[in-house]
């Protein structure tokens, strides 16, 4: 398949399905779909091995620190955000007991976006 014209069908089925869809993140997952069924020649375990060995593996494998490193700060991020929101929720049900000025001290000495 190397060099022939049936090199040209994975992305152009992706593109045309992105236009068609809308959707760019399943039709690229499409295109590459249909690449690896066209490097295995039709074998459903060759194509599943074609995907991830040869094409995720060998692409993840150099950059692979950078990745875990972002896997991690998106994880970060998310409980600073989902901590700051119980935080707000404790202010806005406890008006009774906080104050404006804890509310404010509550928000400002965990982390200030």
């Amino acid at each position: 398949m190397y060099a022939t014209i049936w090199a040209l069908v994975p992305p152009l089925v992706a593109i045309v399905l992105a236009l068609i869809t809308k959707e760019v993140y399943s039709s690229l997952f499409v295109g590459i779909l249909v690449g690896g069924i066209l490097h295995a020649n039709f074998s459903p375990a060759g194509t599943l091995d074609a995907i991830i060995s040869d094409g995720l593996i060998s692409a993840v494998a150099d950059t692979a620190g950078i990745f875990i490193f972002l896997v991690e700060l998106g994880i970060l991020v998310a409980l600073i955000k989902f901590i700051k929101h119980i935080r707000s929720r404790s202010c806005s049900l406890h008006r009774r007991k906080n104050t404006v000025v804890n509310c404010f001290i509550n928000h400002t000495t965990f982390f200030s976006n």
